[in-house]
Formats: structure tokens, C-alpha cells, sequence
């Protein structure tokens, strides 16, 4: 935080700072995430980083962009899919109708979609 507080609203805040985390949890939760982002690992040969699950790089291996959870659409790492009763349209869609949705498997957010391109049947393969 960079904003300069009015002193009521700084004291506000540090109170609700240690109401929140009273034995400064919040310290564990930034060493963890700057631990898993350090982890990530980098291909020699890619700017991309490479997916935990398989070791593989690719275009396709993403963080999520609520949780930062690393993500992989070819192996399926980090997400869990998710039939769509109803299918919908989306307008970067054009015809293609969303027949399932790619979940984050920490945060429960969306990270990806499912189109119907005639392989439902497999359902195999993560189509943005």
C-alpha cells in the first residue's frame, strides 16, 4: 500500500490487521506464495515456466488469475473440469457453444472453457 491514510483510517486498519491476523498469519501466506512463485520453474530453452504436474513447458501453462495456482490445459494440472448442464455462448465464441468449464482446483474460479468442436464424447483437451 502506497496511499497516505488520514490517521483514523491508518489506526482502523492496524487494528483490523490484528483483529484479523493476531499472530501475524498473514506473514505465513507471503512466504508461502513467494515460495511457490520461486519454485516455478523456467525451461532453458522457453520464457514460459513448466507445469509441476507433468515437468512439461508450454504456451498452455498459466497461474490463475485469482488464486495464482500454477495451471496446465494439456495435462490438466490444477484444474478439474466441469460438465455444463445448459450450454452457453460467448461473444469470442462465435458459434461455438461452452459445453464444459475448466475449474481451479484451489480457489474454485474459472480458468478455462470447454467448446463443443464434436469431441464431447472423449472429452479430452482444454479448448480456449
Amino acid at each position: 500500500m502506497t496511499a497516505v491514510l488520514p490517521p483514523g483510517d491508518e489506526e482502523y486498519l492496524a487494528w483490523l490487521a490484528d483483529h484479523s491476523w493476531p499472530a501475524d498469519e498473514y506473514l505465513d501466506l507471503e512466504r508461502d506464495w513467494r515460495s511457490e512463485l520461486a519454485s516455478i520453474a523456467v525451461h532453458a530453452d522457453q520464457d514460459g515456466p513448466v507445469c509441476p504436474g507433468c515437468e512439461h513447458p508450454g504456451d498452455d501453462v498459466w497461474p490463475c488469475p485469482n488464486c495464482g495456482l500454477l495451471v496446465h490445459s494439456t495435462c490438466g494440472h490444477g484444474m478439474r473440469r466441469r460438465k455444463i448442464a445448459k450450454p452457453y455462448r460467448t461473444r469470442d465464441m462465435d458459434s461455438e457453444s461452452v459445453v464444459a468449464e475448466w475449474v481451479c482446483c484451489r480457489c474454485a474460479s474459472i480458468v478455462g472453457l470447454d467448446v463443443d468442436r464434436g469431441d464431447e464424447e472423449t472429452g479430452h483437451g482444454l479448448h480456449q
